[in-house]
């Protein structure tokens, strides 16, 4: 089942906020389409499943330098569309484990 949304996202190619049409397929997301310019960003689920495998996370925090350009252009494909507190929880769990580690001493 494709269903269609309509938001207002930043575009990659115009580099302003403006509205996108959002495709899903199955409750995925098939592609993202500035309704302004024409820029498409089409979802290959199956690349992303190789850039992200399982490992993805420990390769990320033990050598950042050593991503592969493939890893950096997807990150930067996708970033506009993860949500803030994916990128800071993280860091607050981090945080508050430290201060807890760091307190009972």
């Amino acid at each position: 089942m494709v269903d269609e949304y309509k938001t207002i996202l930043l575009c990659l190619q115009c580099g302003e906020e403006t509205g996108h049409e959002v495709t899903y397929y199955k409750d995925l997301i098939q592609s993202v389409r500035c309704m302004k310019c024409g820029y498409k960003v089409d979802i290959n689920r199956k690349w992303l499943e190789e850039v992200f495998s399982e490992n993805f996370i420990d390769r990320v925090f033990s050598a950042p330098h050593q991503m592969t350009d493939a890893m950096k252009k997807a990150v930067a494909l996708l970033l506009p569309f993860v949500p803030k507190r994916l990128i800071t929880e993280p860091y607050k769990v981090a945080k508050e484990i430290l201060d807890v580690l760091t307190r009972d001493r």
